[in-house]
């Protein structure tokens, strides 16, 4: 079994150090890293050239060399630190005045002028996504790589002629020391609310409103959605779905029988540097009991005794989930399918043969990729066409 770092050691000073994060060390420690890829790159090429020590048989030389890249680079940010800066919260930092620079606010609406297209009409559906990125990675801008999903979706909706928009939050990614500590639970969750209270101040209605999230985000789109269903109330309608790709639905990975171990070389996953930085920042100030209790956290908890309702039937709207088989993460992702199946949800689940974590990302991975979203955009026109069993027939 793979364990996952002892969360126990949290408030320790050096328990998520990233020792090669100064000067000099940084740049001896990123020299031997070239020197190492320089070394790995002939052996992936190997493995990448033939079939039978290919993680998986399927793959091209391409993937292959991508996938050991990714976690390659993964492993570089265990010994430096994550690639982005720790998040910084506008309210309580707010941006420091430059000479030459000034402030624009927003025109006002009634200034504003443009054809009808440019308004939300009554039957266009719009996404709020939650964008992935381990909870420490990532923003919503169209530059960031998982912008690739939404932008896809949304070509892919005008290419069939259903309207569809989308809106990415750039919620607060969470940080811990050795760098400034923030962001931590509920922060996301809570700003994916005030996402979603947006949108019906717009005046979308909630029946044309769908959560996604990958990854991280789609943890934390589980969270909010679970959040609505639990403190509904007239003015918060329940969404008309959610749509999840890749979950990381057991921060504790608690099964015995995980596929952690048995997809190892078939997934970038596995840094477990990062993802111990990334469990300990989300955690925060919380015990890290929490990891095994909450269900906003760990959905897929094997902790919590026989009979806990983990979804009600009656609240919780039709629901997509999409993984792939060579995940690290499978078990757990398999324990939520089965829970929502329990729960008695409309679920459409899609395990893709040979695909990786949150592989609809990568504009490489196809054409597991393209054929997945046209199987997202063939759920949502289930939706407007009021027939769940369409999307089941398509797949």
């Amino acid at each position: 079994m793979v364990r996952r770092p002892d969360v126990s050691t949290v408030g320790k000073p050096d328990s998520y150090s990233f020792p090669f994060r100064r000067q000099p060390l940084k740049g001896l420690f990123l020299t031997f890293k070239l020197v190492l890829f320089l070394l790995y790159l002939p052996a992936w090429m190997i493995e990448g050239l033939v079939p039978f020590l290919r993680p998986r048989k399927s793959w091209t030389l391409q993937k292959v060399l991508r996938v050991r890249f990714i976690r390659f680079l993964g492993r570089i940010g265990e010994g430096i630190g994550p690639p982005t800066k720790p998040y910084r919260d506008p309210t309580v930092y707010p941006p420091k005045p430059a000479k030459g620079f000034t402030l624009i606010r927003p025109a006002p609406d009634h200034l504003i002028q443009g054809d009808d297209d440019a308004q939300l009409s009554e039957n266009e559906d719009v996404v709020l996504l939650m964008h992935g990125g381990m909870f420490i990675l990532g923003t919503a801008r169209p530059s960031d790589p998982a912008a690739y999903i939404p932008k896809r979706l949304v070509r892919l909706a005008a290419e069939r002629g259903h309207r569809l928009r989308v809106l990415s939050v750039d919620y607060r990614r969470c940080s811990t020391r050795p760098f400034e500590q923030g962001g931590a639970f509920p922060s996301a969750l809570l700003d994916g609310f005030a996402g979603y209270l947006h949108l019906l101040s717009l005046g979308v209605k909630s029946e044309r409103i769908t959560l996604m999230g990958d990854s991280a985000g789609a943890t934390i789109a589980l969270s909010l959605m679970r959040y609505i269903t639990e403190n509904s109330r007239p003015e918060v309608p329940i969404p008309a779905g959610i749509v999840i790709f890749s979950p990381w639905a057991d921060m504790a990975l608690q099964a015995t029988d995980s596929t952690v171990w048995d997809n190892w070389r078939s997934d970038y996953l596995g840094i477990w540097g990062l993802s111990f930085y990334a469990t300990v920042a989300l955690l925060g100030p919380h015990s890290p009991d929490e990891l095994k209790t909450n269900l906003y956290i760990s959905p897929s908890t094997l902790a919590l005794p026989s009979g806990t309702t983990f979804f009600e039937k009656d609240k919780w709207p039709r629901t997509m989930l999409v993984c792939g088989d060579a995940e690290m993460i499978l078990t757990e992702i398999r324990t939520l399918r089965e829970r929502l199946r329990e729960a008695g949800v409309d679920l459409t689940y899609l395990e893709v043969k040979d695909a990786i974590h949150n592989f609809t990302m990568f504009p490489w991975f196809e054409p597991e990729g393209k054929q997945t979203m046209n199987a997202v955009m063939d759920w949502f026109e289930a939706g407007s066409k009021d027939n769940n069993d369409y999307i089941r027939a398509k797949l």
